[in-house]
């Protein structure tokens, strides 16, 4: 991920390859982010509500919304700005290629770390040491709750919306995302 600092240094000259396809794009996403992601994208490109409203109407994007938006919603920032039809899997190396052939330098520190948080993780993970106990074998094969579902339970209502969302969005492009919507739906209907 990139820090704020980086991203509202980016240039605002129209990088967009298709007007158009932008228009519609960013459109599409907006529509369906809610007030939260919204406003991250808004402080971390220090963006204001008319310069989106004037990319959706006009198709005209600069590099510093691009890669806002595309950091928030993890969204091909390519994709974004109509140089490519397919939408890869969002990753933070592709958002560096796309401001390197844009013609910036991404130093290492303009990048946040999650290293130090998935050290932190790891740590939580490690079990405790064993203390020999009178356990029959049946408790003893007990399977461990999933992490997973650990974490999903503490998202909140706002979150998992837009969890949701992010994903209807990307499963209008891809059958693997389409599939796993449609996955969520039966399991929100039984």
């Amino acid at each position: 991920m990139l820090k704020a600092e980086f991203i509202q240094k980016l240039k605002r000259n129209n990088i967009s390859q298709d007007v158009n396809k932008t228009m519609e794009r960013v459109r599409k996403i907006w529509k369906f982010l809610g007030n939260e992601p919204r406003n991250e994208i808004l402080l971390l490109g220090g963006i204001k509500k008319p310069t989106i409203a004037r990319v959706y109407k006009t198709g005209i994007i600069s590099a510093r919304v691009a890669t806002a938006i595309a950091q928030v919603t993890k969204t091909d920032p390519l994709y974004l700005i109509g140089a490519s039809d397919e939408q890869r899997p969002f990753a933070d190396e592709h958002l560096i290629d796309f401001l390197t052939n844009l013609g910036y330098r991404v130093g290492k520190s303009n990048i946040v770390k999650q290293e130090k948080i998935l050290d932190e993780a790891e740590q939580q993970d490690e079990m405790p040491p064993v203390i020999k106990a009178d356990i029959t074998p049946k408790e003893a094969h007990t399977p461990r709750p999933r992490k997973i579902n650990a974490e999903l339970s503490e998202l909140s209502e706002d979150n998992c919306m837009h969890l949701l969302k992010n994903l209807f969005i990307q499963s209008a492009y891809t059958d693997e995302k389409a599939k796993r919507l449609e996955r969520i739906k039966f399991l929100l209907v039984i």
